[in-house]
């Protein structure tokens, strides 16, 4: 079973959180775990690199308690390579 992290952001336009809404909604209906993260930052800036950092250490813990070597990622790999 899937979980999927949906991070929202309470500055978020109206349309954006209507879309999440109905995501949250069809994701729970197909059975995934879905738990909303509020984000977080008293600026843009500060969001964007918080949030970031956030999600590069759930990543990271998450692969390392099923048994997964964390880095490297071959599909983000591939991706640097394709786009150097």
């Amino acid at each position: 079973r899937a979980a999927i992290l949906l991070l929202r952001d309470p500055a978020d336009d109206a349309r954006v959180s209507r879309r999440l809404d109905w995501l949250e909604q069809k994701l729970n209906l197909l059975d995934y775990a879905v738990q909303t993260i509020s984000l977080s930052g008293r600026s843009a800036w500060e969001k964007i690199f918080m949030n970031w950092w956030l999600g590069d250490w759930v990543s990271y813990h998450l692969a390392r308690q099923i048994g997964v070597e964390p880095w490297p990622v071959p599909l983000i790999t591939e991706l640097k390579q394709a786009t150097r």
